[in-house]
């Protein structure tokens, strides 16, 4: 009878030893694999998130080397705000007036200059 409880004893410990060195398997390599395998898909959003916001990065810069240039400030003050330099006349077309070209620059061609 002492010989069947060891048999017995035998087996469970090692059904025993196999259950906890299957959970050493699990929580040492497959449990860290779902882990890693997250953190690699958060990795890879994130590259994404960075490489858009460099790209838009770039546009603001070359944005604001446009508006550090005195050429196209020139150009949009007078052509935005109707501003003058010293010494200029400005002069405006109104919109009754047969020489006015609507702003779209569509419309009929201005009528010839009188003389």
């Amino acid at each position: 009878m002492v010989a069947v409880m060891t048999k017995r004893l035998r087996k469970r410990l090692a059904l025993a030893a196999t259950l906890v060195v299957a959970a050493g398997v699990y929580f040492g390599f497959v449990f860290p694999t779902g882990e890693f395998m997250a953190e690699r898909t958060q990795l890879q959003s994130a590259q994404g998130e960075l490489q858009a916001l460099e790209r838009t990065n770039k546009q603001l810069q070359a944005t604001v080397g446009r508006y550090e240039s005195p050429t196209f400030l020139d150009k949009l003050a007078r052509e935005e705000f109707g501003l003058i330099r010293p010494g200029e006349f400005s002069y405006q077309i109104m919109p009754g007036s047969s020489l006015y070209v609507p702003p779209s620059g569509k419309g009929s061609s201005p009528a010839p200059l009188p003389g």
